[in-house]
């Protein structure tokens, strides 16, 4: 939203006026300035659907699609599974973001549709099977660059975005990508679109020519879809609280008047915290964060300030923290992780009625245990399913939740399905002849002792690693495979 009064041209000819007319044409002018300029986006959001629901609900970042783009993106259709994000959606985060690698998909500055088209097509299945199970979903397709100009995370800029910003027609192909996923996903009512995440864009007029990208990328998609729900990130990679940028967060996003847009930011910690950096959050165990909560409080505050401005909806589209667990034990303790997000990110969420996305399935910041580095492969399971750093997840193993962080983001209905699976558990193994106490649905020694002895006696392997966490439901499955 940009917006300019010619003041020389209106007082040019002020020898020739009267005081009376110049006091008037100084209070149009007032007038002009606040009605042209008004901070209110005057386009309606539709607060009823259930896509905006959600989408101000919390939700999961996937980076499955992503994480493998140099090795795996060519050779398969798909990397994250189904499987998988039925388990991930079972614990009833709102909206699942699928992060796509686009790196590959404009080689010569031309989009490659043909493989785009397999590519969304694919996730597009991949959507339709899960909405069988969570019709009340929604799912988003985030555009993503991969390899970085220079090394620091987004400071320099991805290779696939300098190409963008540099060149007018990969701008033409970036439209072209979104336009081909607006014909693919035409009828999918529960898909939303981000457009690009962590835009770059850090020179003078970058916001401007951003905005401009986006507006025209927008108005593309709505022609095939016209209430097809749209995230918008700021430039500088739409991080704020960084007080080393120098940057506000109305000096990396301006709001577009049209409908149903969000406006998505990112926080990671402050510029003098050390918790939120990969590098020394995977090299040492952390005890406590909270020296910094009142930094970052600071720095979400301006999410609820540009809301309040604007009048639109916001959400936090990326926030996460790598965790220190028994399996790696270098990260934020788990216990610490989950107060932060219980005091600090869940009451601004609830103080500015804003979405949150966390960040992220598949990463060292997982929301799930991690049981390896990423480097080594998906680090939600002890092992892959080949050499090398395989981002695919295993087929038939669970992820092992991270109770305490479900809890404080308010995922309460995975809580409710462990007490149903563990009441059916206990009732199985009551019936046959397995003391478990009272069946209340709770995991405790009887229950768990009476586990045990079942596998002893049926003479199967009893994981003892994990048995406070998933082998119930392992067992539940073959109990009720084995049951006589």
């Amino acid at each position: 939203m940009y917006c300019s009064l010619n003041f020389k041209s209106l007082f040019a000819n002020k020898q020739n006026l009267s005081v009376f007319h110049l006091i008037s044409i100084f209070f149009l002018s007032i007038f002009l300035i606040l009605s042209v300029c008004s901070n209110s986006i005057q386009a309606k959001t539709d607060t009823k659907s259930q896509t905006y629901k959600n989408l101000m609900g919390v939700g999961i970042n996937s980076m499955k699609e992503w994480s493998g783009c140099n090795n795996w993106d060519n050779r398969h259709s798909v990397i994250g599974s189904v499987e998988e994000y039925s388990q991930v959606l079972s614990d009833g985060w709102r909206h699942l973001n699928l992060f796509i690698c686009a790196q590959e998909h404009f080689p010569n500055d031309e989009l490659d549709q043909n493989f785009v088209r397999s590519k969304l097509e694919s996730i597009r299945s991949q959507i339709n099977q899960l909405k069988t199970k969570f019709p009340d979903r929604t799912f988003v397709i985030v555009f993503k660059g991969y390899d970085y100009v220079e090394k620091g995370m987004g400071f320099s800029g991805t290779v696939l975005y300098q190409r963008i910003i540099k060149s007018k027609r990969m701008g033409a192909e970036f439209i072209k990508w979104w336009k081909l996923a607006a014909e693919i996903f035409e009828n999918e009512k529960s898909v939303a679109f981000w457009l690009m995440n962590e835009p770059d864009y850090r020179y003078s007029d970058g916001l401007k020519d951003y905005i401009q990208l986006m507006i025209k990328t927008v108005d593309a998609i709505r022609k095939a879809a016209p209430k097809r729900w749209i995230i918008l990130n700021g430039t500088h990679g739409s991080v704020i609280g960084r007080e080393k940028l120098n940057k506000t967060i109305f000096d990396i996003m301006q709001p577009i008047s049209i409908a149903n847009i969000v406006y998505g930011f990112h926080s990671y910690g402050t510029s003098k915290s050390k918790w939120d950096r990969f590098e020394y959050a995977n090299s040492n165990a952390i005890s406590s964060i909270s020296q910094w909560d009142n930094e970052v409080k600071k720095g979400l505050g301006e999410a609820i300030r540009f809301k309040k401005r604007y009048n639109v909806p916001v959400m936090l589209s990326e926030v996460g923290i790598i965790a220190k667990t028994k399996y790696v034990n270098k990260g934020v303790d788990s216990k610490e992780r989950a107060r932060f997000f219980r005091e600090v990110i869940i009451p601004w969420s609830d103080k500015c009625d804003c979405g949150i996305s966390y960040w992220g399935l598949g990463d060292d910041s997982t929301p799930y245990v991690r049981q390896r580095f990423k480097s080594f492969g998906a680090p939600e399971y002890a092992r892959g399913t080949s050499k090398g750093a395989d981002p695919r997840p295993p087929k038939g193993i669970p992820l092992i939740r991270d109770e305490d962080l479900l809890e404080a983001l308010g995922l309460t209905e995975y809580f409710v399905f462990k007490t149903e699976k563990v009441k059916e558990l206990q009732t199985l193994l009551d019936t046959s002849g397995y003391n478990v106490g009272k069946i209340d649905g709770i995991l405790g020694k009887k229950t768990l002792d009476a586990l045990v002895s079942w596998y002893k006696d049926k003479k199967i392997r009893f994981n003892k690693k994990t048995s406070n966490k998933l082998e119930y439901l392992i067992a539940l499955k073959i109990i009720k495979e084995n049951f006589r």
